[in-house]
């Protein structure tokens, strides 16, 4: 994938993190450490918050809980592609 579309997979997760103050001060807000806020914008591990987590930044950031799970949904869609 080009890095313009990892830039579309990625905004809405990165947009949160900034809306919270950067990686330190989400992890901070959201009782996590640095790494697991990094993990989860990583193009290596895109790993996924935690339900109760992912509600919490989405109600943090002003960002919809639905904007998160469509993100999820192709980065899914994006670990497919790259298996076959």
């Amino acid at each position: 994938m080009s890095k313009e579309g990892e830039t579309v997979v990625f905004f809405v997760m990165k947009a949160a993190i900034t809306r919270l103050g950067g990686t330190l001060a989400a992890a901070e807000k959201l009782g996590v450490s640095v790494s697991t806020v990094r993990s989860w914008t990583s193009i290596a591990f895109r790993n996924r918050p935690r339900a109760g987590r992912l509600r919490k930044l989405a109600e943090l950031s002003g960002i919809s809980l639905e904007s998160f799970l469509d993100y999820y949904k192709k980065v899914e869609q994006y670990k497919k592609l790259r298996k076959d």
